[in-house]
């Protein structure tokens, strides 16, 4: 949805838009830098998966290439940043958990390196501790925002043996690897463990059972990205350099109450 509004935005304004995926590579992600300057585009929307790399900026900068972050919450006064508030949207679904009667929350975080995890682990541990309820680190793991990384979480959360009725992880993909481990190991959801993720990606609303998680508005990310971006090229004064966008909670079938 995000490349859709974004490919729809440039064509009506007479732009025609270059794909690259970095794999969450910062060498490919150097790499495709120089062959779009190369091209000669007008600007890049940039939206690396890892921390970004000050090398990468500082090619930017050099080359003189207009861009912006997309869902990369960066805190510099001379960025231009279009986003979701992570915090708040993780906050939301582990406050609905603890409503629900949980307390023993695990939480699948993204990689470390990303700004996006941390603010979404920022979320949850605000949530946690709202409630009074101690964080336990062991409840804790770091996964890749890839279904293969939410399989190789809960291996772990389920080898640790510490137990807990809950399970938030950072992104809808590792929560379908969640999910599948927990079948494997004859884990009912929810009744036994209660799963959400986050992102509402299409497969979330067709899983069985349906994946209570948390929506970006992600065609209005693309659309405000593109624009902020056009007026940069064009060289429009821009009202605000650093847009933050509400997510929202949406409640299925993945969550059982615990009282």
């Amino acid at each position: 949805q995000v490349v859709r509004a974004a490919e729809d935005t440039a064509n009506r304004y007479g732009y025609n838009l270059i794909l690259c995926n970095t794999d969450d590579d910062a060498k490919k992600e150097r790499l495709y830098i120089e062959v779009l300057k190369e091209k000669c585009v007008d600007g890049i929307i940039f939206t690396s998966s890892i921390k970004p790399n000050s090398k990468n900026i500082n090619m930017l900068l050099d080359y003189k290439i207009p861009f912006v972050f997309l869902d990369r919450c960066i805190s510099a006064d001379d960025a231009f940043v279009i986003c979701t508030d992570g915090i708040q949207g993780m906050y939301d679904v582990v406050s609905y958990l603890i409503e629900m009667g949980h307390e023993r929350i695990a939480f699948i975080s993204g990689p470390k390196e990303s700004s996006t995890a941390f603010g979404r682990y920022r979320g949850y541990v605000k949530a946690i501790k709202k409630s009074g309820i101690q964080v336990d680190k062991k409840l804790i793991v770091e996964g890749d925002y890839k279904i293969d990384g939410g399989k190789k979480a809960m291996e772990e959360l389920l080898k640790r043996k510490t137990s807990f009725t809950a399970v938030a992880c950072a992104n809808d993909l590792m929560a379908i690897g969640a999910i599948e481990v927990l079948r494997k190991n004859n884990i009912n959801i929810p009744e036994e463990i209660s799963v959400t993720g986050f992102d509402d990606i299409v497969l979330s609303s067709v899983l069985q059972p349906k994946l209570t998680t948390v929506s970006q508005p992600c065609y209005e990310m693309g659309y405000e990205a593109t624009k902020m971006l056009i007026n940069l090229i064009e060289g429009k004064m821009l009202k605000v350099n650093n847009l933050v966008l509400k997510p929202k909670l949406v409640i299925r079938d993945s969550v059982s109450t615990r009282r």
